[in-house]
């Protein structure tokens, strides 16, 4: 496929970051086109169709994740938390239990970052039951050589 084909991709944006999305779109050749969809999103998303070339319109799509920022997985209730925070930098993984979190640093984040967090996701059912050691054990093993795993423990006075 050219670079210079157009193509289409379907994404859904937080409202906050679809004017900086657009404006960066703009930048890069990509237009951008509203699918007004109702009834099935949450109010705080909009879905966009990103139309130009491929690689402009990865670019886009890659610009985008890491805006998204971080992943946080929080085990500290019996049913997990999953999301995104931008306050986070990209390609990290923070895993917070209930005696302590685990911080997880992709090494090669535009390549690797879905992977890690796929990998680190199957073993949620292991994760939430097991202790420190054990945890920090499966996700080193889950992640290999494309992360690096790190464990703090809770303040006990916090």
């Amino acid at each position: 496929m050219s670079d210079q084909e157009q193509v289409e991709e379907v994404i859904i944006v937080d409202q906050g970051d679809v004017e900086a999305l657009r404006e960066f779109a703009s930048e890069h050749d990509v237009k951008t086109q509203e699918i007004p969809i109702f009834g099935i999103e949450p109010i705080t998303t909009v879905t966009l169709v990103i139309i130009g070339s491929a690689v402009a319109v990865a670019v886009v799509q890659h610009w985008l994740e890491v805006r998204k920022g971080g992943q946080v997985i929080d085990l500290r209730t019996d049913i997990p938390g999953m999301y995104r925070n931008k306050g986070l930098l990209y390609g990290l993984v923070l895993i917070l239990t209930k005696d302590g979190s685990f911080s997880v640093e992709v090494k090669e984040p535009k390549l690797m970052f879905g992977e890690v967090i796929n990998s680190i996701t199957s073993l949620l059912p292991n994760l939430i039951q097991g202790d420190a050691q054990s945890i920090s054990q499966s996700i080193a093993s889950a992640v290999g050589a494309r992360a690096e795993v790190a464990y703090t423990a809770a303040n006990p006075a916090a």
